[in-house]
């Protein structure tokens, strides 16, 4: 099984970026504890002050498919957008 890479850049709404960490750090805290779940972190770019970007790394595809089809993450992908304007999600395969 090959694990999987991820990086997600989020565009948060202008005046949204404390609300939106904060309930991201709480989402954050139980994916940690998600079957196959072997990293994630929240970062900031310094140049770009309303951009949180996250990196993740899952066991395999078969767990991250899981994550995001679960009842939590479909909920948390719902009420993010009253935050967040845009997420890009990118798949990096190590070299």
């Amino acid at each position: 099984m090959n694990k999987v890479f991820l990086h997600v850049v989020i565009n948060v709404r202008p005046g949204k970026y404390q609300d939106f960490v904060t309930q991201l750090k709480d989402q954050v805290t139980e994916i940690r504890n998600e079957p196959g779940c072997e990293y994630i972190e929240i970062f900031q770019n310094d140049q770009q002050a309303d951009v949180v970007h996250v990196y993740e790394t899952w066991s395999d595809r078969s767990a991250w498919d899981a994550h995001v089809s679960n009842d939590k993450s479909k909920g948390w992908q719902r009420s993010a957008t009253k935050f967040a304007f845009s997420e890009t999600i990118s798949i990096l395969n190590k070299l």
